[in-house]
């Protein structure tokens, strides 16, 4: 039953969501059905973790019937199904006002109900005239408007407000051809996909113009007094500085020192951290007031790795509450294994692993690097993990090549880590027994293009050495 649809989507629900869930199944506008809430009654306690249920046990609590009917069963769970998606979207346009707005201007005008449709109308107006928060949804929802009221206009009123929203069309167009542009460079490393001289420029936000130069100029040759000086500037921003500028300098700033932290972790680890810490706290990096696995971990990596670990417990208990319920347990997985790693804490950190579920195959990649690099700091206090490890490494080295919907960058990624973790676990097995160069593991440290975790290996090279020659 862990496969059904229902239960996958139930598994994401709090509280208060199951409480609205079972007052829609009550409600004969939503369903005649009695047996949802019967149904929903059942699974509810279950919350998140539906594993144990048994289809037949369910069927005799729900239909009290001895025989069990599969179809029966199955077509409840669709109507389930149903019943659950039109929560979601309730509750969708109740975050976003403004579209339930121009909902029911449309609906208004349809109807002809021509007083509550001038009144509202007047409002909209009014409100899309604004031009301090001019983004693309704004746009959009501002185009969406002008597309109502066309049908309300006389020919040459129409006519003009037809070109007004081709314009907005253009705008929106160049809006998304500069960003396509700048994320192919970053993915594909690939400057030459960066061509400046050839943008047209979105008329209604000068500033942008200002952050796209300047940003292109990152990405082609990144300054870090460029980076100092704009960085500085976001901090000492005035408060009556429009907010989405605000977060759209940001952005850009962040963007820009994504790229030089994973060329150099270790000269742009401090500006990474507090680049995403700020992220969090102006809600840049939120999604209706919920954080993601993403961003939560990574916060607490790079705060790990600056060894801030009193900070970082503070904000795994103050975030956790803001993790998407589906997504808790593996973001509180992830993010302790990398903090008690780098606390060094390495028999907590592995027993920690010893108890890990099934993750995304991104994730998956990420927690097996650390559990590697966790064995060889275990065997480097004297266990005896030096097979296990080389075991483990061939294991998912065979899986990595197999699994088809891991794409070749990621794929070298893995497997230039892992011959590096081999090459380091046999390097140092060999020493006690015969004496064995370490050209080729250097070799793979300073020459791999995105070594995973290369000023680890560095470290460990160099600490071998040491105690050799000690």
């Amino acid at each position: 039953m862990k496969n059904s649809k229902l239960l996958k989507l139930l598994s994401s629900f709090s509280s208060r969501e199951w409480t609205k869930l079972i007052k829609m199944s009550i409600s004969p506008y939503f369903t005649n059905n009695k047996k949802i809430e019967i149904l929903l009654r059942y699974l509810q306690p279950y919350t998140p973790n539906f594993d144990e249920l048994e289809k037949t046990v369910v069927f005799a609590k729900v239909f009290e019937e001895s025989e069990y009917d599969d179809d029966k069963l199955r077509k409840l769970f669709t109507e389930s199904v149903n019943l659950v998606n039109q929560l979601f979207l309730i509750e969708k346009q109740k975050q976003e006002p403004l579209n339930t707005q121009l909902d029911l201007l449309e609906i208004y005008q349809e109807r002809s109900i021509t007083n509550e449709y001038s009144l509202l109308e007047k409002k909209l107006t009014k409100f899309y005239k604004n031009t301090e928060i001019l983004t693309p949804e704004f746009i959009q929802r501002r185009r969406r408007l002008h597309r109502i009221q066309l049908q309300r206009l006389n020919v040459k009123q129409a006519k003009t407000r037809r070109e007004i929203i081709r314009a907005e069309i253009i705008d929106l167009e160049n809006y998304t051809n500069i960003n396509m542009a700048i994320l192919n460079s970053y993915l594909n490393n690939d400057k030459n996909q960066l061509k400046p001289d050839e943008w047209t420029l979105p008329k209604y936000e000068p500033f942008l113009k200002i952050l796209y130069q300047n940003l292109t100029h990152l990405i082609l040759h990144f300054d870090q007094k460029l980076f100092d000086a704009l960085l500085e500037l976001y901090y000492e921003l005035p408060p009556a500085f429009p907010k989405h500028y605000k977060l759209e300098f940001f952005r850009f700033l962040l963007n820009a020192n994504v790229r030089q932290y994973q060329l150099n972790p270790e000269k742009h680890l401090e500006s990474a951290f507090n680049l995403n810490v700020e992220g969090v706290e102006n809600g840049t990096l939120l999604k209706f007031g919920k954080i993601s696995v993403g961003s939560f971990t990574n916060i607490i990596f790079l705060g790990s790795k600056l060894k801030r670990f009193d900070w970082v417990e503070m904000f795994i208990e103050k975030y956790q509450k803001m993790l998407p319920k589906s997504e808790k347990a593996e973001s509180l997985f992830i993010g302790r294994l990398n903090f008690l790693f780098y606390k060094k804490e390495f028999e907590q950190a592995l027993e920690l692993w010893n108890k890990k579920k099934a993750y995304g195959i991104a994730h998956s990649i990420q927690t097996n690097i650390t559990h590697f690099r966790i064995l060889f700091e275990l065997i480097l206090e004297g266990n005896d993990y030096h097979e296990l490890l080389i075991n483990k490494i061939n294991s998912y080295r065979r899986g990595i090549v197999e699994k088809k919907e891991l794409n070749q960058f990621r794929r070298k990624i893995v497997l230039n880590f892992l011959s590096a973790m081999r090459e380091l676990a046999d390097f140092y097995y060999r020493l006690n027994t015969s004496p064995k160069s370490s050209s080729k593991l250097e070799k793979i440290i300073f020459e791999s293009k995105g070594l995973v975790g290369k000023d680890w290996f560095i470290e460990k090279l160099n600490q071998i050495k040491n105690e050799t020659v000690s």
